[in-house]
């Protein structure tokens, strides 16, 4: 039988969003300085690993046994990254840095196999329900990161720059991450059921990443609505349309109310692909970025095998560029010079077997609503390969969130039943069968009493 535990624990899961939501409310932003003390986490991750830590808690109260074919090679991809880190303190120039990174991977991944354990352990049916539920919630965040913006707009944000999603969260690219997986999983659950959450989430949230001028957030939302339509949508045209028209309105909105700054946003891909190739940087801006994916380059090839070690990928940056110290912007690059060769295998690997797994747990669904919710969760993960070209927020929850969610919610949807959950399903049917008879005796009761007169009899 699955786990009472783990069906108690989608409901904790629902509290990552109402966090969320209580971030949007929030009047303040906090210190960019302010960490959790021993894993150098910002703080603003706190509630939100809290929920995933009550959520593990309660899913272990009882035994779950997941049996889901192929989880084992992203476990023991996750596991030899990991071990890999913790090695690399034999080499890493600064053991503090070191030592926060170690622990930041060692809580995600922790969280990672128990979000997977707990959802996957779920029936299917109630992962369908947690799932339209948790789009509910989704929903009301993204109404409140509207109404709010509207009515209090921050200094630093305004309709001349980018959404402000919530002034708690400091990243952009993880800002629109809360939102990015639940534009394509909306679209299927949509036309599943109808119901409006669904759609209300696909209009605001498409609205919510084109406003929020992120060129990473806008490559991953076509990439994955584009995958979702063309795998997992039967009416495509009619869903092509409407996608296309809210985009359309999130682009008039942009082009009308945001002073140019959205078309500078768009326009500067395109400028940092022309450097590539030799053309000069008409923006300071954009020269930045190249400067950064070039040293990450000079970085790698002067610790091509086993990286700079964890968290001291800033201690080999170049103090004389007029540039703060920072990663590229490039997962790729970024983790191939800080865990070398011999690290970045194990860790692309990962995310690479979390995007097979999905594809192949869809193949082998049968049935096609179920089928379709498995596809929009790989055709967001096929959209992070794409993204990963230009953020590397790896060490954030929002992203082992999702990660944990797909996996576990693939694997409740295409996993072999347990010995104890048949024979849960053979007492049922048979108590089924050993009531059948009265069942039918008292409807056949029921019937309107219809006389029945001989023939022989009739005058």
């Amino acid at each position: 039988m699955r786990s009472l535990g783990a069906v108690r624990s989608l409901s904790v899961y629902r509290w990552w969003y109402v966090v969320l939501i209580l971030y949007v409310l929030m009047p303040w932003s906090l210190d960019d300085n302010a960490r959790i003390p021993g894993i150098g986490l910002p703080i603003e991750y706190a509630p939100l690993l809290a929920v995933l830590s009550f959520a593990a808690l309660v899913g272990s109260a009882n035994p779950i046994q997941s049996g889901i074919a192929g989880s084992s090679a992203v476990l023991w991809c996750a596991t030899t990254t990991v071990a890999y880190i913790v090695l690399s303190s034999l080499w890493s120039v600064n053991i503090g840095s070191w030592l926060k990174y170690a622990g930041m991977w060692a809580v995600y991944v922790s969280l990672l196999v128990t979000v997977i354990r707990n959802i996957s352990a779920a029936p299917s049916d109630r992962v369908t329900a947690f799932l339209h539920s948790l789009s509910g919630w989704v929903a009301i965040y993204l109404v409140a990161i509207f109404v709010r913006f509207v009515l209090y707009p921050s200094e630093q944000y305004s309709w001349s720059q980018h959404l402000d999603f919530t002034p708690v969260i400091r990243y952009r690219i993880v800002e629109v991450w809360t939102v990015l997986p639940f534009v394509p999983l909306s679209i299927v659950l949509y036309e599943r059921s109808g119901l409006t959450r669904h759609l209300l989430v696909v209009v605001l949230g498409s609205w919510a990443i084109v406003l929020s001028f992120s060129r990473t957030g806008l490559i991953g939302l076509a990439t994955a609505v584009a995958l979702t339509v063309a795998f997992a949508v039967r009416r495509r045209l009619a869903a092509a349309l409407a996608v296309g028209a809210v985009s359309a309105v999130g682009m008039i909105i942009a082009f009308t109310v945001t002073h140019g700054a959205f078309a500078d946003r768009v326009e500067s891909i395109g400028i940092v692909n022309d450097m590539w190739f030799g053309e000069p940087a008409p923006r300071e801006a954009a020269w930045g970025r190249h400067a950064l994916i070039t040293e990450s380059l000079r970085i790698f090839r002067e610790h091509p095998w086993l990286g700079t070690g964890a968290g001291n990928y800033t201690e080999y940056f170049d103090r004389s560029l007029p540039l703060l110290p920072m990663n590229p912007h490039n997962f790729y690059l970024s983790y191939l010079a800080e865990l070398g060769v011999v690290g970045f295998a194990p860790l692309i690997a990962l995310v690479l077997a979390i995007t097979l797994f999905l594809w192949r747990a869809a193949r082998r669904v049968q049935d096609r609503q179920e089928r379709s919710i498995v596809v929009a969760l790989a055709a967001v993960q096929t959209s992070l390969l794409v993204m990963f070209a230009a953020t590397d927020f790896l060490i954030a929850p929002h992203l082992w969130f999702a990660w944990g969610l797909s996996i576990g919610v693939a694997g409740s949807i295409v996993r072999k039943p347990t010995i104890g959950e048949l024979n849960v399903a053979r007492r049922r049917l048979r108590v089924h069968r050993l009531a059948e008879p009265f069942v039918v005796g008292r409807g056949l009761a029921q019937l309107p009493q219809v006389r029945v007169t001989d023939a022989s009899t009739r005058p």
